[in-house]
C-alpha cells in the first residue's frame, strides 16, 4: 500500500463517518417482536376453550328450556309477558302441562282451533316468526 493520500482506500477498508446523529448501515438493527412464550400462548388456547364451552353451556341450558323442545308431558311456566319456559312438573313454579303439540300452524290458528281436540286444554301458546308457519303448545292449568 502507498502512502499516497489521493488514492482511494480499498474495497472493504473503514468506511467514511458518517453525518451526526446518523448510525452506519451495519448497525441498523430491524425492529424485533419479542417471541411469544410458550406458556402464554397455551394459556390463550385454554381461555378460548374455556370461553367458548361456556357458550356452548349458556346455549343448551337455554334451548332445553326454550318452549320450541316442549314436548306432551312436559310442564312449563310463564316467563314475563307472554312467553313461556319448560320446567320441572314438581316446580312449584310449573303453571301449565303440555297436553297436545301441533307444528305448521299459523298464529291465528293457535288462537282458534289448533288446540281443538285436546279436551283437556285450557290455552293454547304459538312458537314461531310473526307472519310465518310456526308450533302449537296446547297446554292445561296444573292443577
Amino acid at each position: 500500500m502507498s502512502d499516497d493520500p489521493q488514492q482511494p482506500l480499498p474495497t472493504g477498508g473503514p468506511a467514511a463517518d458518517p453525518e451526526p446523529g446518523a448510525l452506519p448501515s451495519a448497525r441498523r438493527v430491524p425492529a424485533q417482536t419479542p417471541p411469544t412464550s410458550r406458556k402464554a400462548t397455551v394459556i390463550a388456547w385454554m381461555f378460548l376453550a374455556v370461553f367458548i364451552a361456556g357458550l356452548a353451556g349458556v346455549a343448551y341450558y337455554f334451548r332445553t328450556h326454550d318452549a320450541s323442545v316442549a314436548k306432551v308431558g312436559d310442564c312449563v311456566t310463564k316467563t314475563g309477558g307472554d312467553g313461556i319456559a319448560i320446567t320441572g312438573c314438581d316446580d312449584s313454579d310449573a303453571d301449565f302441562t303440555v297436553v297436545g303439540r301441533v307444528e305448521n300452524q299459523s298464529e291465528i290458528a293457535a288462537s282458534i282451533s289448533a288446540c281443538g281436540k285436546f279436551d283437556d286444554a285450557t290455552s293454547s301458546y304459538w312458537e314461531g316468526k310473526s307472519g310465518e308457519k310456526g308450533t302449537v303448545l296446547c297446554l292445561a292449568k296444573k292443577g
